[in-house]
């Protein structure tokens, strides 16, 4: 047998590309099929600004102009190392509890605690964004705005000297699941691949002479002769093969 080189595995690939391409084709189609069919999920987003309170007296002060300029970077300071106790203060059952009673729909619990994710944007941002997820848009829009409103009353009962502004409420969901067009594309992606590999590895356990080539691959020895298929020329005459 030659060596396992890329050109001969994509030789034997070849000989049944079609059997791979109709895989493709199956696969995308059930996962097209499956998506169209599953209910849409909507995301709505919202954030929060966390400080300590000295940055919040200057947007305050900013806001009546009546701002100094005395900006100390110990409040800088403070607000960061706040920012973690407040994502995990917003994490915890009671706030949810909370909302599950406020909110129509009889949402439980459990339900948005799956809804709703908590995300601190980035190492030197003081925003928490908040994203709510619920196959109604107008239901996900709700989630987002009555979470947010609820989260600075909420922490300052636990943190007194933190301060906690919404910084942007959820004005509209957009439709993040399912994605069809990329499940698709993956689905057929996947069922290609594994079509191919299949097509291959069947190829290279098959010992079995089917014609000149493979005599001539898989054995070291001079081909003295052929031995004509008669079936093949009987059907080409009309005839019978006997």
């Amino acid at each position: 047998m030659d060596d396992l080189s890329i050109g001969y595995l994509l030789k034997l690939l070849f000989r049944r590309i079609w059997l791979a391409l109709l895989t493709a084709l199956v696969c995308g189609a059930l996962a097209f099929g499956v998506s169209r069919l599953s209910t849409p999920i909507y995301a709505a987003d919202a954030s929060l600004f966390v400080t300590n309170g000295g940055l919040t007296a200057v947007l305050e002060d900013e806001q009546q102009a009546t701002y100094n300029g005395s900006l100390k970077s110990t409040d800088f300071s403070a607000s960061f190392a706040m920012l973690r106790p407040c994502a995990d203060l917003l994490e915890t059952p009671a706030l949810y509890q909370s909302l599950a009673a406020a909110l129509p729909g009889g949402y439980t619990e459990k339900q948005l605690q799956s809804a709703v994710k908590l995300t601190i944007r980035s190492d030197d941002s003081l925003f928490i964004d908040i994203q709510a997820r619920d196959s109604d848009p107008a239901s996900a829009v709700r989630i987002a705005n009555e979470f947010a409103a609820a989260a600075p009353e909420y922490i300052t009962e636990k943190l007194p000297y933190a301060r906690i502004i919404v910084a942007e409420q959820a004005a509209q969901a957009r439709k993040v699941l399912p994605r069809t067009m990329i499940n698709t594309l993956m689905a057929a992606i996947i069922g290609f691949l594994i079509a191919s590999v299949v097509i291959v590895l069947r190829a290279l356990l098959d010992q079995t002479v089917k014609t000149e080539a493979d005599f001539t691959q898989n054995y070291d020895i001079p081909l003295l002769g052929v031995v004509p298929d008669f079936s093949t020329s009987a059907k080409r005459k009309g005839g019978k093969s006997v």
